[in-house]
C-alpha cells in the first residue's frame, strides 16, 4: 500500500471509529484512547492525522462537502436557486450525519465550510464581502433551522418557500 493510501486509510478508520462513538456517547465522553482502539491504530497515527476530535468532524464534513462539489458546479450553474436545491438536497440524503451534528451542538462546522466556499474573502470590495456574509449566514439559517425542524421539508418544499412572499 502506498504511503497515501495508507494515510487515507488510517484517517477514514480514525473516523469511522469516532462516528461509531459519536453515535452512542456524547463528544465529551469519546477518548482518542477509545478511538484508536476501536480504530485499531496507534495514538501516534491519529495526532499523525487530527490535532483534536473536532477535527475528525471537520474532516468528515469536507470530505462529505468535497464529494457534494464535485458533482455540482458552483460557478457554471445555470443559476443560484439550482446550487441552493442541490445542497439541500445533499443534506438531505445525509440528514442522519447532519442531524447528529445538529443535535450535538456541531452545526457551526458547517456553517465554516459554508464561509470557506461562498463566505466573503479579503481580496473583495466592502460592499461585497458585506453582501457575502449576508448571504452565507442567510442560507446557513435557513439550514440550521431546518435542522432544527427536522428537515421536514423536502428540497422542492425549501424551494417554495425560498420564493414564497410573506402574507400578513
Amino acid at each position: 500500500m502506498k504511503n497515501k493510501d495508507k494515510a487515507s486509510y488510517v484517517k477514514e478508520e480514525i473516523a469511522r471509529a469516532f462516528f461509531q462513538l459519536f453515535e452512542e456517547k456524547d463528544f465529551s465522553e469519546i477518548s482518542i484512547k477509545e478511538i484508536t482502539l476501536k480504530a485499531q491504530v496507534s495514538r501516534v497515527s491519529f495526532y499523525r492525522n487530527f490535532t483534536s476530535k473536532e477535527d475528525i468532524l471537520r474532516y468528515y464534513i469536507q470530505q462529505k462537502m468535497s464529494n457534494w462539489r464535485h458533482t455540482t458546479d458552483l460557478v457554471k450553474a445555470p443559476n443560484f436557486k439550482l446550487v441552493i436545491a442541490d445542497l439541500f438536497e445533499h443534506y438531505k440524503q445525509h440528514s442522519e450525519f447532519y442531524l447528529l451534528l445538529y443535535k450535538r451542538g456541531f452545526s457551526y462546522l458547517i456553517l465554516e465550510d459554508i464561509q470557506a466556499v461562498w463566505g466573503a474573502r479579503e481580496n473583495q470590495t466592502n460592499k461585497n464581502a458585506y453582501v457575502y456574509a449576508y448571504l452565507t449566514y442567510g442560507l446557513f439559517g435557513w439550514i440550521n433551522e431546518w435542522f432544527a425542524r427536522g428537515m421536514q421539508e423536502s428540497t422542492e418544499g425549501i424551494l417554495r418557500l425560498f420564493e414564497e412572499k410573506d402574507e400578513k
